[in-house]
């Protein structure tokens, strides 16, 4: 479940993804769908070309709980659409704050997306196919597997909510402070903006803003999420990142490998949005089933 709210849509409870829907011919030219508010507002954002012409419009049940429209006529490739929009949201994560850390953050984050969860049994230690793939491309630095990701996530980021592929589009990447040739985010990051220039040629060549970090941070694994917090606000005023280019008026996507609390992403996001960008989003491979870090 989920709502709309000034801020954008945003998913109840930290987290959401497409449970319930149904989608039907109803007659010889007629087609039903039914989806949770949530993505009937996605639906409308990701797909108003459909809406635009259509006889109906979006019925919300008696109970809040899911909204339904009868779709006079669709197109074959209109159905695929519809088809491909469920089939994602279905696998898709949509993230919010957790309840770690919702009183420490404002609407830094616009969307965020992950493609799936770490483990389908943490238990037992099953990993999930992306998790598999992200664990062979950062701990066996497999290269394969991290163009699978790169594939996957580039198709992933049109279906951030809130986001718009125009000239504006920036990609960015989690400051590390590194010598390190290989880097999974910042990898990934120069891979998606590969893909995604050469399908849509109008967005700019040099996509990418590569954060430098200046100063050496302590191991993560040693803090909490408030002392987190504390080491990225000091390092970004005291002038510990510098971005190789303006985000001024920019819509901004973080990419990373993983996503926990949170804390480092809103922290980051924080201050791209101090520094000017119109938006800011976030794309990551997978989440983990923890919202907590070290606590």
């Amino acid at each position: 479940m989920g709502y709309l709210t000034e801020k954008g849509i945003v998913p109840m409870l930290s987290r959401s993804r497409l449970r319930f829907f149904v989608f039907e011919q109803i007659g010889e030219k007629q087609w039903k769908l039914i989806l949770t508010p949530l993505y009937a507002e996605l639906f409308d954002s990701k797909l108003s070309d459909i809406i635009t012409g259509q006889t109906s419009s979006w019925l919300q049940s008696r109970s809040g709980g899911t909204k339904l429209i009868i779709f006079d006529k669709l197109q074959a490739k209109d159905i695929l659409r519809i088809e491909q929009f469920i089939s994602d949201y279905k696998q898709f994560i949509l993230l919010g704050k957790s309840c770690s850390i919702e009183p420490l953050f404002g609407n830094e984050l616009d969307s965020i997306i992950a493609l799936d969860y770490d483990f389908c049994n943490q238990r037992w230690g099953i990993r999930t196919n992306v998790g598999e793939l992200k664990y062979q491309a950062k701990f066996k630095k497999d290269i394969s597997s991290a163009d699978t990701l790169s594939v996957k996530m580039s198709k992933a980021l049109p279906r951030l909510p809130e986001l718009t592929i125009r000239k504006s589009l920036r990609l960015t990447y989690v400051p590390t402070y590194t010598s390190r040739k290989y880097d999974l985010a910042r990898y990934l990051t120069q891979t998606i903006a590969e893909r995604l220039y050469n399908e849509n040629p109008v967005l700019p060549t040099d996509m990418i803003v590569h954060p430098q970090l200046l100063k050496r941070i302590p191991k993560f694994r040693d803090l909490k999420i408030e002392e987190k917090i504390k080491m990225w606000e000091e390092l970004y005023q005291n002038n510990g990142v510098l971005l190789g280019d303006s985000i001024s008026g920019c819509d901004v996507v973080i990419i990373d490998d993983i996503y926990q609390s949170g804390v480092t992403l809103w922290s980051y996001a924080r201050l791209l949005k101090s520094l000017g960008a119109a938006s800011v989003h976030a794309l990551v491979c997978e989440k983990t089933w923890s919202d907590h870090d070290n606590r």
